[in-house]
């Protein structure tokens, strides 16, 4: 396939899945009126987001880099995700609204109770995949094929299982086979299937991220830190299932919106590591991340450790004593901040220096009194230090030639290379930035 063909091909499938996506929301507006059926997860409508920002993530992706499978992944998610909500809410305005007997009612009702595990099972094999579109190595195929084969089983189970619908109890399955739930323990097999293979395929992220070196590494840092924060949310959302097992409708909306965000940061984060989009300020994002919730986490604990403790001192609704915790709390957010700050930066540069100490130790040494023979190496070390690099090497232009006059670490010789106008020439090393004075 050219490179024309590839760019029609993904822009069609992003059509259809925005039409799709289009579609589903008319019939939301259409049914707005109507309840959905009890026990509906999230909000009415969140897949038609999923199909929106999986869409676009892969014609992003597939325009730019048609090879990798990744895009091409991410737009078949994002069909199956805008038709799973085009057949659900068409479902609730034919079969609850106020015209029930719309023809295919029962058909669109059967179709978000089994679609939604191969759109699932797309989205896992993104990870797997990341960031070139291949597995790890030829041994993690076997991967691949485990998921496809649990998708399949449970598609199939939850598609043929005979009783009432799982998401539209007031209907019956119209494909069910045999006796109401004779099909659920191929529906369970192929869960466990595919759900291993979603384990594995994280588990691959985990040892691509400790052997990734170079721009490799960047793009596994945007996955890892997304991964991160999708973690956060379902420890958040369990969190809130086993303190509150029985939530009303609007926690419930709450809790769903956060997971549904974290899950979306992920082919986000994606689509910016593939493509390379300020790809190496990622470190600047963990940072303020981390910084962020460890800043959350210290005063939210001393806020609830201080109330309990008033509480416990002072009886009634006494206003003065909430005022007093909360500006108590209020000391103590700069102090909260910069043990923060430092945890942070150790978390995210580990032994290295961060970029604000590397600059403020360069302009402190090339203020000082050093003999130019000692300056240049100082620089290197500065530079490999500031951004954790095995190595840095200085050239310094002497008329049209550019001379290796100084490096640190194992880097190896090298040669003068000629200079032609004031474009940066091609180098023996990995990465090569001009400075001029």
């Amino acid at each position: 396939m050219n490179a024309g063909t590839s760019r029609r091909l993904a822009w069609g499938l992003w059509t259809l899945a925005m039409a799709l996506a289009a579609t589903a929301a008319l019939f939301l507006v259409l049914g707005w009126s109507t309840p959905p059926p009890a026990g509906a997860f999230g909000f009415r409508g969140f897949s038609m987001i999923f199909a929106v920002v999986f869409g676009t993530v892969g014609v992003l992706i597939a325009t730019r880099q048609p090879r990798n499978a990744i895009g091409w992944i991410a737009l078949a998610v994002a069909i199956t995700a805008g038709f799973q909500e085009a057949a659900n809410q068409y479902a609730i305005w034919a079969v609850l609204g106020h015209e029930p007997g719309l023809p295919l009612g029962a058909f669109a009702a059967w179709v978000p109770a089994w679609i939604w595990v191969p759109a699932t099972s797309g989205a896992a094999l993104m990870l797997l995949l990341f960031p070139d579109g291949r597995p790890l190595s030829p041994r993690w195929r076997w991967v691949i094929v485990l998921g496809a084969v649990g998708a399949a089983l449970g598609a199939v189970g939850f598609a043929l299982v005979a009783g009432p619908l799982e998401n539209f109890r007031v209907l019956d399955n119209p494909f069910g086979i045999g006796a109401t739930g004779a099909m659920l323990p191929l529906a369970d097999s192929g869960q466990a299937l595919y759900g291993f293979a979603i384990i594995l395929s994280a588990v691959s992220v985990v040892v691509r991220f400790r052997r990734s070196r170079g721009v490799e590494r960047q793009q596994m840092k945007w996955l890892v830190a997304s991964g991160a924060f999708l973690a956060g949310a379902l420890v958040f959302s369990l969190v809130g299932v086993i303190t509150n097992p029985q939530p009303g409708a609007q926690v419930n909306e709450i809790v769903a919106l956060i997971v549904i965000v974290a899950f979306l940061s992920l082919p986000v984060a994606m689509a910016f590591a593939i493509l390379r989009y300020r790809l190496y300020e990622i470190d600047v994002v963990i940072r303020k991340t981390v910084m962020f919730a460890i800043v959350v986490v210290m005063l939210t604990g001393v806020f609830i450790v201080g109330a309990v403790l008033v509480g416990a001192l002072v009886s009634g609704n006494d206003t003065t004593v909430r005022v007093g915790v909360a500006f108590a709390v209020g000391l103590l957010f700069e102090p909260a901040r910069r043990l923060a700050t430092r945890i942070a930066d150790r978390v995210v540069f580990g032994g290295r220096a961060t970029p604000y100490e590397v600059l403020t130790e360069f302009s402190r040494r090339v203020a000082g009194a050093y003999e130019n023979d000692d300056l240049l190496p100082r620089l290197a070390h500065l530079a490999a230090a500031g951004v954790g690099a095995r190595g840095a090497r200085v050239w310094v232009r002497v008329g049209d030639v550019l001379h290796p006059e100084a490096s640190t670490g194992d880097l190896g010789t090298a040669a003068p290379v000629p200079l032609s106008g004031t474009e940066l020439p091609t180098l023996p090393d990995d990465h090569a930035e001009a400075v001029f004075h």
